[in-house]
């Protein structure tokens, strides 16, 4: 009901985009996009390109909404059930509204540009997630290659195996991949 009510209030040139977890049964989220033409169910490619072109994501305690907390994206989470005694770090860093009222509300704020994120959502994206800043994941990945010894023996005495040349070579590839 939320969705419906959701698309209904979105200004013109804007629609609701599902994107249904794999496990979830799509034709539920396809039969309220065959009634409501403002909802449309995608479930193709990467999620990143579509949190990119969001005005705003909506989830349900999702990691969608860590996602979009980290890209800048406004995220709210929709939350009918108080949850607040087993906090989760997709709502910790979104806006929580408990009810159908509440979500147009915030999705309206979102399309007008006010803030949602919390005071403490970058903190709490700064503390929960390691590599938001420095060098990328691949990088450091590469930077630990260089680290790993070439060893001779097995340490027992008895001569150990030597790293194959594509091993030897690896972390010059991965860096200039």
């Amino acid at each position: 009901d939320a969705l419906v009510t959701l698309a209904r209030s979105l200004p013109d040139g804007h629609s609701v985009v599902v994107r249904p977890h794999p496990s979830e049964d799509h034709a539920h989220w396809e039969k309220i996009a065959a009634e409501e033409p403002r909802v449309l169910v995608r479930y193709e490619g990467p999620l990143t390109p579509w949190l990119l072109a969001a005005d705003c994501v909506v989830h349900s305690n999702c990691t969608s909404g860590v996602e979009a907390a980290v890209a800048g994206v406004p995220a709210i989470a929709y939350a009918p059930l108080d949850e607040s005694e087993f906090p989760m770090l997709p709502n910790q860093v979104s806006q929580v509204v408990d009810g159908d009222a509440a979500l147009v509300d915030a999705v309206a704020a979102a399309l007008a540009g006010r803030p949602l994120a919390p005071e403490s959502a970058r903190a709490t994206v700064d503390h929960h997630l390691a590599a938001v800043r420095g060098p990328l994941a691949a990088e450091r990945m590469v930077a630990l290659f260089d680290t790993l010894p070439v060893r001779d023996d097995r340490g027992d005495g008895r001569r150990g195996h030597r790293r194959t040349d594509v091993l030897r070579t690896l972390p010059a590839r991965a860096r200039s991949w």
